[in-house]
C-alpha cells in the first residue's frame, strides 16, 4: 500500500513538473516585460543582489534603492504606461527596440522603495541567472527573459518536489492552488512573488508530513518547515500569524521542539524586520496617507478596524476573491467570468469532499486543529489589510482601498496542512487520487490554456 501511494504521488509530482513547466514558459515569453505586479522595481531589486547588494540604501532625499547601471534603470521603466491602461498594448516593435541595451553604462541612483524592504533569499533564482547573464556579456531584455525563465523552472521544481512530499490527503487541495492562473503568472515573472509561493508550499507540504494520522514525526522535516515559514514570513511580516500554523498542528509530545523552533524563526523575523527592513523604509507621501496619523485615528476610533476589514470584504469580496485566482496585468484585466464560475464550483467541491470527511467519528478529534488553523489565517488576513490601511490609505477612511486579491493566494495555500487530518478511509483512497488526476490531465491544462489566450489577446492580439 505504501508502496503503491509512494509510486503514485512520484508520478503526480513528476508529471506536474513538466506540464506546470511547459506553462510557466510559454507564460514567461507571452506576458510582455515587467506586466506583473511591480515587476519593474522587482527587476532593479533582482539586478541590486546580482551585483552584491543585499541591504538596499536610504538615499538623502527620502528615496530608498540602490546604484545601478543607467541602462538597467531605463529597462525597468520601459514599459510604466502599460499597467492599468486598459487600452494599452504591446508589439514586437516595442520589444525589440530594447534590444540594444546592455549592462554597461554609468551607476545612476535608482529608486524601488516598494521592493527595498526585502530580503534576498526570494530574488535569489532570478539574481544568479542576471549575475550568469551578464558575466556572459547577455544583453539587458535577453538577461530578464533568462531570469524569469530560471525563476520559473525553481519555483516549478520546489512545487513539484512538494507534492511528493505531500500527505496524500492533502495532495488534491496543494495541487489545486499549484493549478491556479495567479500561481503560474507569479512562477512565470522576475519578482519575489513566485519563491514566495513556492516557499509556502513546500512548507505546507513538510508540516503535512509531521501532521494528521499519517505523519511520519521527524525533527529535521519540522525544523526545515518552521525555517521555511520564518523565510516566507521575513519578506512580509504581515503574514506573522502563519509562522505559528506548526504548534497548531503537532502532537502534545512534540510540542516543546516545536515551540522552540518557531521562537528561533520568530527571532530571525524579527531582527530583519528591525535591521534590514526598517533602516531603508520609506513612507508613502500622497495626499492625505499618514501610517503615524492612521495609527493615531484608529487609537482615538476603537475598533474601526473590524469596521474597515467588514467594508473591505463586503465591498470588493467577490474581486478579491478573483484576483486571487488570476489577474491579467496588474489589475487593469481578468479572466472571464465564467472561468471564476468554474473555479469557484472546483474549489467548492475540494472544500465540500473535506468537510464530509471531518464530521466522520473518526476525524472529529482533529476538527479544534482545523479551527485553530483557520483562526491563524483569519489573523493574517487581518494583518495584511491593517498593513494595506496604515501604508495605502487616507487617514480616516473605512476601507482598505489597496487591496489586492494575490495578497491572499499564499494564504490559500497554507490550507493545505489542514486537509492532513482527513483519515483515508476506501473511499478516501479511491476518492483522492481521481481528483489528483483530473486536476493534472484536466484542470492544469485548462487554467494554463486559458490564462496564455488571455495574455495573448490582451497585449498582442490586433485590434
Amino acid at each position: 500500500m505504501l508502496k503503491g501511494r509512494r509510486e503514485a504521488s512520484v508520478s503526480s509530482s513528476g508529471l506536474y513538473f513538466w506540464i506546470a513547466l511547459v506553462i510557466v514558459a510559454a507564460v514567461a515569453l507571452v506576458n510582455p516585460p515587467f506586466l506583473v505586479a511591480d515587476e519593474g522595481h522587482h527587476f532593479l531589486r533582482a539586478v541590486q543582489i546580482s551585483r552584491g547588494g543585499f541591504l538596499s540604501v536610504k538615499f538623502p532625499n527620502g528615496c530608498a534603492g540602490g546604484w545601478l547601471p543607467l541602462p538597467v534603470i531605463q529597462l525597468g521603466s520601459a514599459f510604466d504606461s502599460m499597467p492599468f491602461n486598459s487600452s494599452s498594448r504591446t508589439s514586437i516593435g516595442m520589444v525589440a527596440s530594447l534590444f540594444h541595451l546592455t549592462w554597461r553604462g554609468p551607476l545612476a541612483k535608482a529608486n524601488f522603495p516598494n521592493t527595498a524592504i526585502y530580503p534576498p533569499q526570494f530574488y535569489l533564482p532570478g539574481a544568479f541567472a542576471l549575475f550568469v547573464s551578464r558575466h556572459l556579456h547577455i544583453r539587458l531584455l535577453q538577461s530578464f527573459y533568462i531570469a524569469r525563465l530560471f525563476s520559473g523552472l525553481v519555483c516549478v521544481f520546489a512545487s513539484a518536489w512538494a507534492l511528493r512530499l505531500c500527505s496524500p490527503p492533502a495532495r488534491p487541495w496543494l495541487l489545486f492552488c499549484l493549478c491556479l492562473p495567479e500561481v503560474l503568472g507569479l512562477y512565470a515573472s522576475l519578482s519575489q512573488d513566485g519563491p514566495f509561493i513556492a516557499c509556502a508550499v513546500l512548507a505546507s507540504a513538510l508540516l503535512t508530513r509531521c501532521a494528521g494520522p499519517l505523519a511520519a514525526w521527524n525533527k529535521l522535516t519540522m525544523g526545515f518547515a518552521i525555517a521555511l515559514l520564518a523565510l516566507f514570513v521575513s519578506a512580509k511580516p504581515p503574514y506573522l500569524p502563519i509562522l505559528f500554523l506548526p504548534l497548531a498542528l503537532v502532537e502534545r509530545q512534540y510540542l516543546k521542539f516545536t515551540f522552540i523552533a518557531v521562537l528561533i524563526g520568530l527571532v530571525a523575523v524579527l531582527l530583519w524586520s528591525f535591521l534590514g527592513m526598517q533602516p531603508v523604509m520609506v513612507p508613502l507621501r500622497a495626499g492625505n496617507i499618514s501610517p503615524a496619523r492612521q495609527i493615531h485615528h484608529m487609537l482615538s476610533h476603537r475598533g474601526i478596524i473590524f469596521l474597515v476589514i467588514y467594508n473591505t470584504f463586503i465591498g470588493t469580496g467577490l474581486w478579491l476573491a478573483e484576483t486571487s485566482i488570476a489577474t491579467v496585468s496588474w489589475v487593469s484585466a481578468g479572466m472571464p467570468h465564467w472561468f471564476y464560475m468554474v473555479v469557484g464550483v472546483l474549489a467548492l467541491l475540494l472544500t465540500c469532499l473535506y468537510a464530509v470527511q471531518y464530521v466522520k467519528p473518526k476525524n472529529r478529534g482533529h476538527i479544534w486543529r482545523l479551527l485553530l488553523l483557520l483562526l491563524l489565517i483569519a489573523g493574517a488576513v487581518a494583518g495584511v489589510t491593517l498593513s494595506v490601511y496604515l501604508t495605502w490609505d487616507e487617514v480616516g477612511r473605512n476601507s482598505a482601498w489597496g487591496m489586492l486579491g494575490r495578497y491572499f493566494t499564499p494564504l490559500l495555500v497554507c490550507l493545505t496542512p489542514g486537509a492532513a487530518f482527513v483519515s483515508q478511509g476506501r473511499g478516501g483512497q479511491r476518492v483522492y487520487p481521481l481528483l489528483g488526476r483530473v486536476l493534472l490531465y484536466l484542470f492544469l491544462p485548462f487554467s494554463g490554456t486559458c490564462y496564455l489566450g488571455i495574455l495573448f489577446l490582451r497585449f498582442w492580439w490586433p485590434v
